[in-house]
C-alpha cells in the first residue's frame, strides 16, 4: 500500500471516530433509561445505538418466546439490553459467546432476574455456533472478531440459526481499517443473499431482516 494510500486510511479512520464520539455524546440515553440494574461498565460502544435499537426492535418483545443470540459479549452492554428489554416472556432465552467471558460480564448477570434465561459460553465461535444448529434465535447480534473474514465466517454460521423474519444485526459496518474490515466480510456475505433478505436499518450498524 502506498503512503498515501495510508494516510487517506488513517483520515477516514480519524473521521469515523469523530463521527462516532459525536453521535455518542449527543444521543446517548442515561443509564436509567437503558437497564434495571446497576451493572458496572468500564467501556461503552453500545448506548448510542440504543435509540435505533428500540426503533427497530420494539415489536420483538411482543414474543414470549423470544431467543437472542450475541457473538462477542464483553463485558454485558448490549447482552443485558436485551435481557432487560426485550426479553420478557417465560419462554425467552439469550445464549452469548466470546472468546474469553470477562469477570465483570459474570458479576453483572448475577445482578440480573433473568438469569436463569441466559447462557454464557467460553470459546471460539467457528466451534460453538455448529453446536447450536437445530436452534432457531429471533435476533442474533454480530460483535466478535473484526476482520473482513471472521465476520464472513461468523454470519455465514449464524445465518441458518436465525428464524424466518429474524433480525441479524452487524456491528462496525462503516469501520475503515484498510481491507480487513467488518464491511469488506458483510458485503461478500450480502452479495450471496440476494433476495433472500430486507435491510431495515444502515448506520454504524447494520440490520437486516431474514426474508426466505
Amino acid at each position: 500500500m502506498s503512503h498515501s494510500n495510508l494516510i487517506l486510511n488513517g483520515l477516514e479512520r480519524l473521521y469515523d471516530l469523530f463521527v462516532q464520539e459525536r453521535y455518542f455524546v449527543f444521543n446517548q440515553p442515561s443509564s436509567k433509561d437503558q437497564y434495571r440494574y446497576n451493572y458496572q461498565f468500564k467501556t461503552d460502544w453500545f448506548s448510542h445505538h440504543v435509540p435505533a435499537w428500540k426503533e427497530h426492535l420494539k415489536n420483538l418483545t411482543e414474543n414470549e418466546n423470544l431467543r437472542y443470540l450475541e457473538i462477542g459479549v464483553f463485558e454485558g452492554r448490549s447482552f443485558l439490553w436485551v435481557l432487560d428489554n426485550l426479553l420478557n416472556g417465560p419462554g425467552a432465552e439469550a445464549i452469548g459467546i466470546d472468546i474469553r467471558l470477562e469477570r465483570r460480564l459474570l458479576k453483572n448477570l448475577e445482578l440480573c432476574s433473568a438469569r436463569e434465561k441466559v447462557t454464557v459460553v467460553e470459546g471460539h465461535s467457528s466451534l460453538i455456533l455448529p453446536e447450536l444448529y437445530g436452534k432457531r434465535f429471533q435476533l442474533i447480534y454480530i460483535d466478535g472478531a473484526h476482520g473482513a473474514e471472521e465476520v464472513y465466517r461468523d454470519a455465514k454460521l449464524c445465518w441458518p440459526l436465525l428464524d424466518h423474519e429474524g433480525i441479524l444485526i452487524f456491528d462496525d459496518y462503516r469501520f475503515s481499517d484498510g481491507e480487513n474490515n467488518p464491511k469488506v466480510g458483510i458485503d461478500k456475505f450480502l452479495n450471496e443473499l440476494a433476495g433472500k433478505y430486507e435491510t431495515i436499518f444502515s448506520e454504524y450498524q447494520l440490520m437486516i431482516k431474514k426474508s426466505s
